[in-house]
């Protein structure tokens, strides 16, 4: 069984149940395709003539920004989805490589043809949230 990714209540990899709209129930709503976590310190460098240039982390604490291609295949997910970006978070984040609480920084949703009216391939940018 994969680890289920979910992002505040959305959880993906579910099931769906056969009474839902998406006309194809063999796959559920899946995980996402793609996660990518990253993080970049800031590191200020300071030349000096000789006898080498010094550097300086500026910042302890540097913000974590996760990046997520997904799958959303009813019209239920699809309200649900817009619901949390309207929202903008901050939503609890669960992945194999971390978890944090994360804001919804930006999100795109494209339809593809011969696909039913509400399957979208979707990207989601996140960032950590530190109030």
């Amino acid at each position: 069984m994969a680890f289920t990714i979910q992002l505040g209540s959305f959880a993906f990899n579910e099931e769906i149940a056969a009474s839902d709209e998406s006309g194809d129930i063999s796959s559920g709503q899946p995980n996402p395709t793609r996660i990518s976590w990253s993080k970049e310190n800031i590191i200020k460098t300071h030349e000096i003539p000789w006898p080498s240039h010094k550097t300086c982390r500026t910042s302890k604490m540097t913000l974590w920004k996760c990046d997520m291609d997904f799958k959303i295949v009813t019209n239920t997910r699809v309200q649900q989805i817009q619901k949390m970006i309207d929202d903008v978070g901050p939503y609890y984040l669960r992945t194999p490589f971390k978890s944090a609480y994360m804001y919804i920084e930006s999100f795109t949703a494209n339809s593809e043809e011969g696909k039913n009216d509400h399957y979208f391939v979707c990207s989601m940018k996140l960032k950590e949230r530190n109030d």
